[in-house]
């Protein structure tokens, strides 16, 4: 696709904003790791020429950690997956 085609798939589209706060103690599935924050490189640990430095972090979590990001090929009844596809493969 185009630039041009994506625009005029957007135009009089909608947005509709799903994030949400992340944090540690979020809802979460029992049998999934909760959310986790972790900063790895502080600004000074690194310094570029002229100095430039950057901050680095780094979040973990799973699909299901305070909403559910998920593939098709998640979830199987039977041992297939969605659209027929044979999960052990």
């Amino acid at each position: 696709m185009n630039v041009e085609e994506i625009r005029a798939v957007a135009r009089g589209s909608k947005v509709f904003d799903l994030g949400m706060e992340l944090f540690p103690g979020m809802p979460h599935v029992p049998l999934h790791g909760p959310f986790g924050y972790s900063m790895i490189r502080e600004h000074g640990d690194f310094m570029y020429p002229e100095g430039a430095c950057a901050a680095v972090d780094m979040f973990f979590c799973t699909g299901h950690t305070g909403t559910h990001v998920d593939a098709f090929g998640h979830v199987s009844k039977d041992m297939k997956l969605h659209g027929g596809l044979d999960a052990a493969s």
